[in-house]
């Protein structure tokens, strides 16, 4: 399961203030590529990718730039995935807020998290967003 996370127009995002907001998350840049959240036990729960497949690379962050990022909870891997899936948005949210992206859904609709999208994470169903309407928006 996946929210991405896009910038308005044609603006792309910065390697370095991805990483920083990341961190501030407690999101750690990994080996992989791969900015990993980690649970108590050492295991990932929400990871952050570049939505080009291009890796992250640790010493090209100031010079490297993407159109969008993806925030991905592999539900049937989580031990508590209604947890992790608020744990996910809360995650969305904030980076959402720290970089000035919208969170968008696979077909570029606008998220609007709703109670369906904890059920179905809670049942290892993958929900799907609908698009935005004028009065979901702040």
């Amino acid at each position: 399961m996946g929210v991405n996370l896009l910038p308005a127009g044609t603006r792309m995002l910065n390697g370095a203030k991805i990483a920083e907001a990341a961190a501030k998350l407690g999101m750690t840049l990994e080996p992989d590529g791969v900015f990993h959240m980690l649970n108590a036990q050492g295991h990932s729960v929400i990871t952050l990718i570049n939505q080009d497949a291009k890796p992250f690379q640790a010493h090209a962050l100031t010079h490297f730039s993407t159109a969008g990022i993806t925030l991905v909870l592999d539900v049937p891997r989580v031990e508590k995935p209604t947890e992790s899936f608020d744990l996910l948005v809360k995650t969305a949210q904030s980076l959402a807020r720290e970089l000035q992206v919208n969170l968008m859904d696979d077909h570029r609709f606008g998220c609007v998290i709703q109670e369906t999208f904890r059920k179905s994470a809670r049942f290892g169903q993958y929900p799907v967003c609908k698009p935005l309407e004028a009065d979901d928006v702040d």
